[in-house]
């Protein structure tokens, strides 16, 4: 059962202390350990791994709450996350960038254990000369790295070696996204754009350039069913910008445009084909459709600060990352049915659908669980 106790700030140190002991100390180094009392920190990225759950980067290491395991190998703090497509020669299962320019591809333990504790890691590393930012897989055995040196990188995972670095002044990279089977790359940069690079070839020119922007993007999610619209979640401040935009490649232009949050709008993803979520700075998540070209719902707790990051969308869910440390599952509330017909009856019916992003009572309750055993002190 759940409860609330209540402790002076030196008992919560000395209790912090004690599970660090037995646990094995923070996210401070090591090789690849089990699980470990995390600091607090806000949730940097979010992803979904296969037979794993949710992973979560916070500070340098990478955690799973579901079965309590903590993964470090980078110097510096993880900055992006990016899971691994069944299929690879080996048994990687993750991909992570960080401050320190290094990649590291994380896989189960060597000793044929179920990978609930220890990890292998594979850094890579060489390619960046400042922090890499973003992260995203092109396949099994490819992926795609950009960072605050203006490069995007193609990576070969089979031989652990960079194969290609594209440099463009001013393209201080912000996120990443493979589209046409690994073809492709889709990036969103500072300076007000998203390129589209030919991952495979090295030629400088990206094959694609959108611009258009008034606030840089922070985000970006390819379509599930048509990688022809990438969208992008923007810079806000105020009341201004922390927009979403849905991009349609063959245009070279925006498709929907969409504003609401207060502030930046820190994290996107889609949830079917015409409905997406966006969580922001501003402490809400909100449903999109566009279907019908406007904001469906806006989700707010009361208790909830800045969302840093989301990830997921299949199968109608998302998770979200806190600036407080903390995850939450959401998903589209689709017990209304689809509703028939056309007009009225069938707005009623989208309405019954998809009333709101709700924090998914079981699978939310169950996660709280799993974050006050691993995240203890948080």
């Amino acid at each position: 059962s759940m409860g609330a106790t209540c402790s002076s700030p030196q008992q919560q140190q000395q209790q912090q202390q004690q599970q660090q002991q037995q646990q094995g100390g923070g996210d401070g180094g090591g090789d690849g350990g089990g699980a470990a009392a995390a600091p607090r920190r806000p949730v940097a990225a979010l992803a979904e791994v296969a037979g794993r759950g949710v992973a979560c980067a916070a500070g340098r290491a990478v955690y799973f709450p579901r079965d309590g395991a903590a993964w470090t190998g980078h110097a510096k703090a993880v900055t992006g996350l990016a899971p691994l497509p069944p299929g690879g020669g080996g048994a990687a299962l993750l991909l992570s960038c960080g401050r320190d320019g290094a990649l590291a591809i994380w896989g189960p333990d060597d000793g044929g254990g179920d990978g609930g504790g220890a990890a292998t890691v594979h850094m890579l590393d060489g390619a960046h000369e400042l922090s890499a930012t973003a992260v995203a897989a092109l396949g099994p055995v490819a992926a795609a790295s950009g960072g605050r040196d203006n490069r995007v990188v193609t990576w070969d995972l089979e031989r652990r070696e960079a194969v290609a670095s594209r440099w463009k002044a001013r393209n201080l990279v912000r996120c990443l996204g493979g589209l046409g089977g690994g073809a492709l790359i889709a990036q969103g940069a500072e300076d007000l754009a998203v390129r589209i690079w030919d991952s495979r070839s090295s030629e400088a020119a990206p094959a694609q350039e959108i611009t258009g922007y008034m606030y840089f993007p922070l985000a970006l999610a390819v379509h599930p069913t048509d990688d022809n619209y990438i969208l992008t979640a923007s810079k806000g401040f105020n009341g201004a910008g922390g927009e979403a935009r849905v991009i349609d490649r063959r245009t070279a232009g925006f498709a929907h445009h969409f504003a609401g949050h207060e502030g930046d709008a820190n994290g996107c993803a889609w949830l079917d084909a015409e409905h997406f979520a966006t969580a922001g700075k501003d402490g809400t998540v909100r449903l999109w459709s566009t279907a019908q070209r406007r904001q469906l719902h806006v989700h707010q707790d009361a208790d909830t600060g800045i969302y840093t990051c989301m990830g997921g969308g299949g199968g109608g869910a998302v998770w979200v990352g806190t600036h407080e440390g903390a995850l939450k599952r959401f998903t589209a509330d689709r017990s209304g049915g689809g509703g028939g017909g056309g007009g009225k009856k069938r707005r009623e019916g989208e309405r019954r659908m998809w009333k709101g992003l709700e924090g998914s009572k079981a699978p939310y309750h169950v996660i709280c669980v799993c974050i006050q055993v691993v995240f203890s002190g948080w």
